[in-house]
């Protein structure tokens, strides 16, 4: 479906652009759906206990507490659902409220997806191998790693105009273990020959890849109506305490009809009364154990929020320059001001000095430096502190 729009950010704000031939879109111009800028995104999959369909939703979010350090007030997130055998796992976007809600206005109400929506039905297709899917897009590369159906990880780096460079942070982010991945590239039509070459200039011989166009899978985007952020999740089935309470409703009406049959019938009734009155003892004493965990739940959130750092974003900020270009983040962790992690990359005690220079670090320390084989980089491990300002 070519009349798709994709947003990008130019000069701090938000312009539309049609599929086809990436052309501008006017304030008045005519699309059908808009796909959202993937490094506005955080996507973390995640697997599911044995829940009800309407119970995932609420056990997502107290989840993302532990997946995703922003404000929980100022963070929304959608999901959709992959299965494979017995096991079903759920695919979360994450973001900002501010954010999705610049997307809406953007969009005046049509639908709105990300490339995973694209990419969803080659990940049933190709369900029995491990794929790497490599979405090339004008500005940003993303980088969506499946495992038997299953989706490990994504990841988004800026698109440089070397496909050599590019590619290289590619290869820098998937796992040791990836050997033997199946490679998909999904491009524009027109990108479709030049990316040919230079992938085949890069890729040792006999290596295999397959080649998808995004004008191929846009023509499938209607089908399922799989978009993000729409009104389906918010759709909620009957609440089973309504549900009992019309039973209970019910049943005491017909007990009320049913008296003047007699005695033993009345004797009845009150042993009914008597039954009931102690299954909602039973209930109450349910309600005050799951008020008691709400309560666990919310001292562990006020812990973990005490340990979490003052301006988190602009910790990852400057982590983000002093690194970008150097070496690639594989393990990061920070709690209050220490922080620490792994990367790989070239020449760790140049990237040491920025580090010392810089004014918003102290105590900076790499504790270990160790040659990837096969390459001129090297996997090391830092510590520090983030100084207080």
């Amino acid at each position: 479906m070519t009349d798709c729009a994709y947003a990008e950010i130019a000069d701090g704000s938000y312009e539309l652009f049609l599929f086809e031939k990436n052309h501008p879109l006017g304030l008045s111009g005519h699309f059908s759906s808009l796909m959202m800028a993937r490094p506005d995104f955080d996507i973390k999959s995640v697997e599911l206990p044995p829940v009800s369909e309407h119970d995932i939703q609420n056990m997502l979010r107290f989840k993302l507490r532990s997946l995703y350090p922003g404000n929980p007030d100022a963070t929304v997130f959608d999901y959709t659902l992959l299965s494979r055998k017995n096991k079903k796992y759920a695919v979360l976007f994450i973001t900002q409220k501010k954010t999705i809600e610049t997307y809406r206005n953007l969009s005046h109400g049509r639908p709105l997806f990300l490339p995973f929506t694209l990419v969803k039905p080659l990940i049933r297709k190709y369900s029995e191998e491990n794929y790497a899917f490599i979405f090339y897009h004008t500005r940003w590369i993303e980088l969506m790693m499946v495992q038997s159906g299953m989706l490990v990880f994504s990841s988004v780096i800026n698109r440089g105009e070397s496909f050599e460079i590019n590619f290289g942070k590619i290869l820098a982010l998937l796992p040791e273990y990836s050997e033997g991945l199946s490679l998909v590239f999904i491009c524009a039509k027109e990108d479709t020959d030049g990316l040919n070459q230079a992938i085949r200039g890069s890729l040792d011989p006999g290596s295999s890849y397959r080649m998808v166009s995004i004008e191929e899978l846009l023509g499938n985007l209607h089908k399922k109506n799989d978009f993000l952020f729409s009104e389906r999740h918010k759709k909620r089935a009957v609440p089973h305490t309504l549900i009992i309470f019309f039973f209970t409703a019910i049943v005491l009406l017909l007990s009320v009809l049913i008296l003047h049959k007699g005695v033993q019938q009345r004797k009845a009734y009150f042993e009914q009364l008597e039954n009931r009155m102690k299954s909602y003892e039973s209930q109450t004493l349910s309600m005050k154990s799951l008020e008691n965990e709400l309560k666990e739940l919310e001292s562990q959130w006020m812990e973990l929020h005490s340990r979490a750092p003052a301006n988190i974003y602009h910790i990852l900020s400057e982590l983000s320059r002093i690194i970008e270009g150097r070496a690639v983040i594989t393990y990061f962790v920070i709690e209050k001001d220490s922080f620490q992690f792994e990367a790989v990359g070239q020449n760790p005690l140049d990237l040491m000095d920025t580090f010392k220079i810089n004014k918003n670090f102290q105590s900076i320390k790499l504790l270990q430096s160790i040659p990837v084989q096969g390459t001129n980089k090297e996997r090391f491990k830092v510590i520090g502190v983030v100084k207080n300002q």
